[in-house]
């Protein structure tokens, strides 16, 4: 899962690296994510 929220101790709105860390999911940044997949953005 990629996004830009960090954890939060917040009970009123879980935010996404709350809920990953609940359920042992892999948090990355959008920019560790697109790293790890190797992304090109190409202008023709």
């Amino acid at each position: 899962m990629a996004t830009h929220e960090v954890f939060s101790d917040s009970v009123k709105k879980i935010k996404i690296p709350n809920s990953c860390i609940a359920m042992s999911v892999k948090l990355l940044s959008p920019f560790e994510m697109l790293r790890s997949e190797k992304a090109r953005f190409v202008l023709a």
